[in-house]
């Protein structure tokens, strides 16, 4: 699996925050994301695939919450993600830690299965990831600025 770390400092409410990570309007802050449906631990959603590196496609993603967990002065939580491309089904796993402080820390690790040929030219991955990364970023610009607008 690949792995991408990426952290954002907010001044509003830890808790907040919190229940913010673990609802489907969050997930709406995802350039390209339609959500579908909101149940108890299960989130699902459409992301419209539109990367230079990548086939334009739309993914389906059922994201299982898992619990929250006190980690240090941490409050941790993961969700697993069946990712549902057009001819592949890959996985992957997420998860959101949270540091309290002077400003408060988010930290997001995204792990994934490459999506396959299909998708993604062997010789594009290294740019995939690139715009992962930068779409991370924006998902995560967008949830803390939200956040504090709230």
């Amino acid at each position: 699996m690949e792995t991408i770390v990426c952290s954002r400092s907010f001044d509003s409410d830890l808790r907040a925050m919190v229940d913010r990570c673990r609802s489907l309007d969050s997930r709406e802050l995802w350039p390209g994301v339609v959500p579908d449906a909101n149940l108890p631990n299960a989130l699902y959603y459409t992301i419209g695939i539109r990367l230079k590196s990548a086939s334009m496609t739309d993914m389906q993603v059922e994201e299982r919450l898992g619990p929250e967990e006190q980690e240090g002065d941490a409050i941790v939580f993961a969700s697993a993600h069946r990712c549902t491309w057009p001819d592949l089904v890959v996985n992957a796993e997420s998860e959101y830690r949270f540091h309290p402080g002077s400003p408060n820390v988010l930290q997001f690790t995204y792990r994934y299965d490459n999506p396959g040929s299909k998708i993604v030219k062997g010789k594009d991955l290294p740019a995939f990831r690139g715009a992962l990364e930068k779409v991370i970023g924006r998902y995560l610009d967008r949830l803390t600025s939200a956040v504090l607008a709230r």
